[in-house]
């Protein structure tokens, strides 16, 4: 019964039951002695608890799932018939459950229970392949990510392609594991030095889920839309820009078609998405009055999911808000683009309502974006004359991004805090332009060397300027607008 529960996704049901099943199993062992104690049962009990630690897991209780995890691999461990297929079998399953599981806190002790799980299962398949190679292949897929995730991206590389070359010999379901060997290939070389090499074993992917997806199976089309924007990312880092505005037209022409086809209950959502991409690639290219138009539309597709379903396409409305008030910005519609910005901030202002602490920083990070936008976009309003408004939004933008700031300062993330910083001298910037336009040069002129002194320390401590040379000269030009203005 537990069983069919978790298989139809159906976990916070499945879990009473195999709480249950375990205890019962403790017993059945507990009354026999040890000696005597029957194997069976001992990898019923293990079973159970891969199931009810797969649960627990899906059900966001990491840390019981880990700990109940562990003591289910203790249990197979021990057992005296621990050579057998079947319990090599369970161990291997415990082990691939133990790497997702840990992996979160510890990428290193993820790494060596999918390194012992893909041992396990290489010598199950040698002597069954067609009933373990399916698992061999998916284990390889784990570890391989792994290794990506531990910077060891030609293991990484290696393990994948032999995933890939099992999969295309499996008889029952090959091109869906095909795919996803495909994938996972590419997710990881995406974020190695050659990331470029991504893009055949993408494209090979979305060809093979797009003959999936006219199924019923609305998984396929998850993944087609998932290897879809995996490409477009590749595609935006090497700036084959024409490519990816090539690519998104392509993908709102698929989703328009799904929609009125209704041959998925995402289809209204991803059709948005790529609309928004779309808008997003024209408005690179410098064709930002076409991006207005597509921008214009996939605000509107948001707020009629946001009329469906209160939460769920919330955010994805703030960024093509955001987005849509820089593609007016560019035009010169710097009302509309204030309004824009002004939306943004109040759906930002919900979101940081009830979430967690990961959850805030990241909408906290974004509402200091939009508020510095929402400054700027006012300051440049022709015929505008009252900048108190902007003053208002340019203070919270810094006073936000400073607390951002703060717990990174002496963090071995470099690459986060310099990001944080530079945001953080840009948005100093916006509030001491703002001030010298209102005439309160004394109060800008601190804002503006401020801003001066980060650009000067980010550029030597890198070594390299080119990337903040830009904020550094706008910081300069306020400052000296400030002493200009004070004298």
């Amino acid at each position: 019964m537990a069983a069919a529960l978790y298989l139809d996704s159906r976990y916070e049901e499945a879990l009473p039951l195999l709480r249950e099943a375990g205890i019962v199993y403790r017993q059945a062992i507990f009354i026999k002695s040890r000696p005597n104690s029957n194997p069976s049962v001992e990898l019923d009990l293990a079973w159970s608890m891969q199931l009810y630690s797969s649960c627990l897991g899906l059900t966001l209780s990491f840390s019981d799932a880990q700990d109940n995890c562990a003591q289910a691999i203790d249990v197979v461990r021990e057992l005296q018939s621990n050579t057998t297929v079947d319990t090599r079998a369970c161990l291997a399953k415990l082990l691939e459950g133990r790497g997702r599981l840990v992996q979160v806190d510890s990428e290193m002790e993820g790494l060596r229970a999918h390194s012992e799980c893909v041992e396990i299962y290489r010598q199950l398949a040698a002597s069954d392949p067609e009933r373990f190679e399916v698992s061999l292949v998916s284990s390889l897929r784990n570890l391989s990510c792994d290794m990506a995730s531990c910077g060891d991206h030609s293991q990484a590389r290696e393990m994948a392609l032999e995933a890939i070359v099992i999969s295309r010999q499996l008889s029952a379901g090959s091109e869906v594991n095909v795919a996803q060997s495909l994938t996972n290939l590419a997710r990881c070389l995406i974020h190695s030095e050659c990331s470029f090499d991504s893009i055949e074993p993408l494209q090979q992917a979305i060809n093979i889920y797009r003959t999936l997806s006219v199924s019923d199976n609305p998984a396929y089309q998850i993944e087609l839309e998932s290897c879809l924007s995996a490409l477009l990312f590749v595609l935006d880092r090497h700036a084959r820009y024409d490519e990816a505005i090539s690519l998104a037209k392509e993908s709102v022409d698929m989703y328009r078609q799904a929609v009125r086809e209704r041959t998925s209950p995402h289809d209204d959502q991803f059709l948005a998405d790529w609309i928004c991409k779309h808008a997003q690639y024209l408005s690179v290219a410098g064709r930002n009055e076409e991006a207005i138009e597509h921008g214009a539309e996939a605000i509107a597709m948001y707020r009629i999911l946001l009329e469906a379903d209160r939460d769920k396409p919330r955010y994805s409305l703030v960024i093509s808000l955001k987005n849509q008030a820089q593609y007016l910005s560019e035009c010169g519609r710097y009302a509309d683009a204030a309004e824009n910005a002004k939306e943004a901030i109040s759906y930002l202002r919900l979101l940081l309502l009830g979430w967690d602490r990961i959850s805030m920083d990241i909408f906290d990070r974004k509402l200091a974006e939009c508020l510095n936008n929402y400054a700027w976009y006012l300051t440049h309003v022709p015929g505008r004359a009252d900048y108190e408004e902007a003053i208002e939004a340019g203070k919270e933008a810094v006073s936000t991004q400073r607390a951002l700031v703060e717990p990174w300062e002496d963090d071995e993330a470099a690459s986060l805090s310099q990001e944080l910083e530079v945001d953080l001298a840009n948005y100093l910037h916006t509030l001491a332009h703002a001030l010298n336009l209102a005439e309160r040069y004394d109060d800008a002129v601190s804002l503006a060397k401020e801003s001066v002194s980060i650009c000067c320390r980010l550029k030597l401590d890198l070594c390299v300027g080119d990337k903040y040379v830009a904020p550094l000269i706008d910081s300069l030009k306020a400052c000296r607008d400030s002493l200009i203005g004070s004298q």
